[in-house]
């Protein structure tokens, strides 16, 4: 009798069917990172398939559906193991607990990542969503593009600019965090003021001065159309009409400058308005 906890391996890919609730297999980027995976590392054998003995002599294929895929793309032994119990497909994502950011980071820096450590410092004293900082610091506005895929490659790296960026979020943060420390580490907050920030023609010292004497201002707001419409009234507050920076505007010209030709909200600078 065949030892339920074996791992085999066999080239032949015709032993094998789908399970009728199998997802469809999808060519998308996860999909072609696995199979660049599996290229150059093969099938691992502590990472088998699971299937489930049938009446027809096939293996009915339980869990590992887009390995067995890949590997009959790739041409490459696969790894299984038969194990027939009556465990739904679908419970494996009810009953196991991917890794967070939090697991990510926190590995890293035990691995001794000074970039993990770096972003796990700065998200400790700022008080600003660990995935919202991993954007700042990869050179996005906070709620832009995603980067951590890139951390959790191990592949991430913090951009001098940004850096210098993600200073100015923290000194307007402190300065925030005196009056209300909720709208101050809000996410809607941060990504209005990461977006506000690539405004050349913003100041952030001059923000914080109008800040500390307008303090009624900053105030809940209900998204961050709202945050970024607050943060343009306390700079302009107490300024002639003529006189005064149309931030918001300004901000989302420069988004769709930078999505127009870098495809995504990057670090390259935007030249400012004024010649």
């Amino acid at each position: 009798m065949q030892n339920m906890f074996t791992v085999n391996v066999t080239s032949n890919y015709s032993i094998f069917e789908a399970h009728e609730n199998n997802r469809n297999i999808k060519d998308n980027r996860k999909f072609k990172a696995l199979l660049k995976s599996m290229k150059s590392l093969g099938f691992l054998p502590f990472l088998p398939i699971w299937c489930k003995s049938q009446s027809n002599g096939k293996l009915s294929i339980q869990i590992g559906h887009h390995r067995f895929e890949a590997a009959r793309m790739l041409k490459i032994p696969v790894c299984y193991m038969v194990y027939d119990t009556n465990f739904p497909i679908f419970a494996e994502d009810e009953s196991t607990n991917g890794w967070s950011l939090k697991d990510y980071i926190d590995c890293q820096v035990r691995d001794g990542n000074t970039v993990s450590l770096q972003i796990k410092k700065y998200h400790e004293e700022t008080g600003i969503g660990l995935r919202q900082v991993v954007n700042i610091l990869g050179g996005e506005i906070a709620g832009g593009g995603n980067k951590t895929a890139r951390l959790k490659r191990g592949e991430f790296k913090i951009d001098p600019k940004a850096w210098e960026r993600a200073e100015k979020v923290r000194m307007i943060i402190e300065a925030g965090k005196k009056i209300d420390a909720y709208v101050a580490t809000h996410p809607s907050f941060i990504a209005a003021l990461t977006r506000i920030l690539f405004v050349d023609d913003f100041c952030p010292d001059t923000f914080v001065l109008k800040l500390q004497s307008r303090q009624k201002l900053f105030k809940p707001q209900l998204d961050k159309v709202e945050y970024g419409n607050m943060i343009e009234n306390i700079y302009n507050h107490g300024t002639a009409i003529e006189y005064r920076t149309p931030l918001t505007f300004l901000a989302n010209k420069v988004m769709a400058k930078r999505k127009k030709y870098f495809g995504k909200y990057s670090s390259k600078p935007v030249a400012s308005r004024n010649p």
